[in-house]
């Protein structure tokens, strides 16, 4: 039975919010990113069957799958790298759905069947650099220092 149209989108956008902060929460208390990955398996399931319900079913079950042996791998990778595999768990599971609904378009662009305008392009670019530099200040590290006092 796919698409899960019997919740409502705004209800699981709702759901998963709260999931992603609760998991956040957790993973904060524990000092581990283990339960960022356990909460992206049932994350999945929601946005996999929720999210973007135009794409076939064969994207839900990717996305499900996905996550599941990125958590999985996490469980199982050494302490060093371990994180990685959970948040790439929680990446897939929140935004899979999404890039699987925008692969076309992608596709497109990278093809160059679909032209994307110099302002986007620019804009683009410009969101990286200011980010990267954000990333990379010591300014911007106190600032986030100051309304966070566990970091």
């Amino acid at each position: 039975m796919y698409p899960i149209t019997f919740i409502p989108l705004w209800a699981s956008i709702v759901g998963v919010i709260a999931a992603v902060m609760l998991s956040y929460w957790v993973a904060d208390e524990d000092n581990s990113a283990r339960p960022l990955g356990l909460g992206a398996v049932f994350i999945s399931l929601v946005t996999a069957t929720c999210w973007v319900t135009g794409l076939p079913g064969w994207t839900a079950v990717v996305v499900i799958l996905t996550t599941l042996v990125l958590f999985l791998a996490g469980m199982l990778a050494p302490d060093r790298i371990d994180d990685w595999f959970h948040y790439g768990a929680l990446l897939v599971a929140v935004f899979g759905k999404l890039v699987a609904g925008l692969l076309p378009i992608i596709w497109g662009v990278l093809t160059g069947q679909v032209t994307v305008p110099v302002i986007v392009l620019v804009l683009l670019v410009l969101f990286a650099v200011v980010g990267f530099l954000g990333w990379r200040s010591e300014r911007f590290r106190r600032v986030v220092g100051r309304l966070n006092p566990t970091v």
